[in-house]
């Protein structure tokens, strides 16, 4: 489930102009106009601007939703997805939950999430906001929350500015183009991949397993050559393709589950087998 929040600047100078006025008519308790959204977008959340209004929230929903599935491909799941007006000038944020295989841990999101590009605040430091993301050139995500009341569930909020797309994703978009506020949210969602990594679940593929096997517990891996991180994007990669192709539960647990795979050190010079 994603949600996320749209500033008047997708409808250009003259959204920007609209809100400035009347949250001044407002303040000032005059009568305000709204010729570009039709309606009160000061100090308002909106899930669709006025009849009258040539901005559709409708129209960049489905564009968003059609964008997205394309972007995270077939092996992950399409999360339901809502765009909602916020009052602000610039930016974009938003709020997502993702199901993943409980245990998983945080540090194994942190970690993802940083490989594919995404900026995360140190120990300490608050969480990002539109206005904190003010001419970044990247997307900022908070540090990613466990549900207390859905174990296995996790609660991610981000905010971007004006960004390009990290690594090439999102070819779509434009490569390295920058990205306006509302193109940004495939990008966020092909976190989606990258948490598949981490356990995100894939329901309805057919198993070639045995139905004796109801868990798979994939051990981690230990890195004996000198690439950074290469145990971490295996273990993740091993996990991910156990959960596309199987509708078995699988994770980082070792000696969690009924059978697991037989973990080994990586040597130099070792090839990784296809599963």
């Amino acid at each position: 489930m994603v949600l996320c929040f749209q500033s008047v600047s997708e409808a250009g100078r003259q959204g920007v102009e609209e809100l400035e006025s009347q949250t001044g008519q407002l303040l000032s308790f005059q009568g305000m106009g709204q010729p570009v959204f039709d309606t009160q977008v000061a100090f308002n959340l909106l899930d669709r601007f006025g009849p009258g209004s040539k901005h559709k929230l409708s129209a960049v929903r489905e564009r968003l939703r059609a964008e997205t599935k394309s972007c995270i491909g077939k092996k992950s799941v399409m999360p339901a997805l809502q765009l909602i007006h916020a009052p602000v000038f610039y930016g974009t944020a938003f709020s997502a939950c993702a199901e993943l295989v409980p245990g998983t841990k945080s540090e194994q999101i942190v970690a993802a999430c940083e490989d594919a590009g995404f900026v995360l605040p140190a120990a300490g430091e608050a969480g990002p906001g539109n206005v904190s993301v003010a001419g970044e050139k990247v997307a900022h995500l908070a540090k990613p929350e466990e549900d207390p009341a859905r174990p296995g569930a996790w609660w991610f909020w981000g905010a971007a500015d004006n960004i390009r797309c990290p690594r090439g994703q999102c070819r779509q978009a434009g490569g390295d183009a920058p990205m306006s506020g509302a193109r940004l949210l495939p990008l966020i969602l092909s976190v989606a991949g990258l948490l598949s990594g981490c356990g995100y679940r894939v329901a309805g593929h057919n198993s070639s397993l045995p139905k004796s096997i109801h868990t798979i517990a994939v051990p981690a891996l230990e890195n004996k050559t000198t690439s950074y991180r290469l145990e971490q994007k295996l273990t993740a990669a091993t996990v991910h393709e156990f959960l596309a192709k199987t509708s078995v539960p699988c994770g980082v647990q070792p000696g969690g589950g009924r059978r697991d795979t037989a973990g080994q050190g990586l040597e130099p010079g070792s090839r990784a087998a296809a599963l």
